[in-house]
């Protein structure tokens, strides 16, 4: 077998507890020449810079009247999920290049089932988002995150309801009823207009406050934790295996009342037939105060064993958290990648 260390991370989970008690106040300067105080988007911008979901595009601007493309928004998706986008390799996508700003990201969208192409091969990188597909988007993403998506808002009250396409009425709804939306006037919902860059920072703080921050476990406990996979070597050939190891970090805010006695995680890897399940034991291994002061960060990991796979396959990882009598599944995918990352 090769001497040789292929490290695969797959970032299951970034949840921003702080995020939830945050209190926001935009302070006298904005940052950006172009977002002055007092509009209607300026604490959201301000909120969405700070937090680094968002950045600006040169120049001192933020360009909030300006288009957002699909491939801003997986960017920013990935961002919000906290996961390295660095590990999606290749593409899939006949216009997504290796290498561009937004292309691991696309990767990581595609991979995990959060994004979909527009046909033919093609993803429309900069391809401006609608007001119904931002929608769309979020609902898929927090679908797949296991959040609850029952929530329903009544669209008949819009003059233009019936311009919202069939594909997108159920997130549509969805997205009103949770606060992440409203009409672009009081009886008008717009559904197929752009999304301007200032709409979308406040639809994302929306999101993050009133469905991230309370639809997961994690979060809703002052936590927040990431999980990774490392492939240590592939086969040299059909009858070796490739060996790994599966770890998950657990970071908790100061103010959370839940002890690291009351939580467990599992981690399931599955390949093709073959299922291989590990308890990870918990390790205190650092204090970290950029995440909030007196965060303690705890390490869980354990072997995968082997797998006789080889780059390019695909893994399955099932992650389920438990604290106390409560328990959450998340199921993510990763792609194998024969890159040599140094150690």
């Amino acid at each position: 077998m090769k001497n040789r260390t292929i490290s695969l991370i797959l970032a299951v989970l970034t949840v921003v507890a702080t995020l939830a008690s945050a209190t926001l106040t935009v302070s006298a300067d904005t940052g950006y020449i172009d977002v002055p105080e007092g509009k209607w988007y300026t604490e959201a911008v301000v909120y969405c810079s700070e937090n680094g979901f968002m950045s600006g595009v040169g120049d001192g601007k933020f360009n909030p009247d300006g288009d957002f493309t699909r491939a801003m928004f997986v960017t920013v998706l990935a961002k919000i999920d906290g996961i390295n986008t660095a590990v999606y390799l290749g593409s899939n996508f006949k216009d997504v290049p290796e290498g561009k700003w937004f292309s691991t990201a696309v990767e990581w969208a595609y991979q995990n089932g959060y994004a979909s192409g527009t046909g033919s091969g093609y993803f429309g990188p900069n391809n401006p988002v609608t007001r119904e597909t931002l929608a769309q988007f979020f609902y898929t993403y927090s679908l797949k995150q296991g959040f609850d998506v029952s929530a329903t808002a009544d669209l008949s009250v819009y003059q233009d309801q019936k311009n919202v396409s069939s594909w997108a009425r159920t997130a549509l709804s969805w997205a009103v009823a949770s606060g992440l939306i409203s009409g672009s006037s009081p009886d008008t919902l717009n559904p197929k207009g752009k999304a301007t860059r200032a709409q979308v920072a406040l639809i994302v703080m929306n999101y993050i406050n009133n469905v991230y921050n309370n639809g997961n476990l994690m979060t809703r406990n002052g936590m927040r934790a990431s999980l990774g996979i490392e492939i240590y070597e592939l086969p040299d050939g059909e009858n070796d295996n490739a060996s790994g190891k599966a770890y998950v970090t657990i970071k908790k805010s100061a103010d959370s009342t839940v002890d690291f006695a009351d939580v467990a995680v599992t981690a399931e890897v599955l390949f093709k037939s073959l299922s291989i399940t590990v308890d990870l034991p918990l390790k205190k291994v650092s204090d970290d105060g950029k995440y909030s002061v007196g965060e303690f960060v705890y390490e869980m990991s354990g072997s995968i064993g082997v797998l006789p796979i080889k780059a390019g396959d695909k893994l399955t990882v099932n992650i389920t958290y438990k604290i106390k009598e409560e328990s959450m599944t998340l199921s993510y995918i990763v792609q194998v990648s024969d890159k040599i990352i140094p150690a």
